[in-house]
């Protein structure tokens, strides 16, 4: 299933994975049984559809029906997520973060790259997060504006983890080492080179400016 464990945010399912013998199940708690053997599936919201990969096999999967989805042949499972309304799905391939319809047919002209790993939408689909081992970005979907990129404490063998806030403003990421960070998606990102913001916002001091604010340093080209 989606997850080696724990509960999903349907809450009639809980998954589990045993790391030795790799075997792999959910446990349907409404129906008190045994759900998705073996199988490697993602499982959307309310846990009312779900994407069962099997190569050209692969089937979506409804209460009570099937039908099948040999586009998901190939395709990661482990970097795959459903949309909050549970019609749509983002898949991390190598060649960029793609959204599908359950049909299989691409929404986005254009790709969202870099494609790092595990993803997550916000609570309203207008966002897309994508964590790997040391690093988190956040796109804005309608078009396609990458908001934040950051690197983040590294945690061996384990992706970061991020949540979105209701609105879409704070990020919070559980990273290496325990570290929690929170991040403003509104406010605008430190600059990287913070001379040269400084230069192309305000310009160079002057001769006069320099000797008042600066008296004490000799005057040099600044920008």
């Amino acid at each position: 299933p989606q997850q080696p464990g724990g509960r999903l945010p349907g809450g009639g399912l809980l998954f589990a994975a045993a790391g030795q013998s790799g075997e792999r199940w959910a446990w349907d708690l409404r129906a008190r049984r045994a759900a998705y053997v073996g199988e490697y599936a993602v499982v959307g919201p309310g846990d009312r559809v779900a994407l069962v990969f099997d190569g050209r096999r692969s089937q979506i999967r409804r209460p009570g029906r099937s039908s099948p989805a040999p586009w998901l042949d190939r395709m990661p499972w482990e970097y795959t997520t459903f949309a909050p309304t549970g019609g749509l799905v983002a898949i991390a391939e190598e060649t960029g973060v793609q959204i599908y319809d359950l049909d299989g047919v691409p929404t986005r002209s254009t790709r969202l790259r870099p494609s790092p790993g595990h993803l997550r939408f916000s609570p309203d689909g207008r966002l897309l997060v994508s964590t790997d081992s040391d690093r988190v970005r956040v796109w804005r979907l309608d078009d396609g504006a990458l908001l934040a990129d950051r690197q983040v404490p590294a945690s061996a063998g384990h992706p970061a983890q991020a949540a979105l806030s209701g609105d879409g403003r704070w990020l919070r990421v559980l990273a290496g080492h325990g570290t929690v960070l929170t991040l403003d998606l509104v406010r605008p990102a430190p600059p990287a080179d913070a001379g040269a913001w400084v230069c192309e916002r305000y310009g160079a001091l002057s001769r006069e400016e320099w000797a008042r604010h600066l008296p004490e340093v000799p005057y040099r080209e600044a920008c």
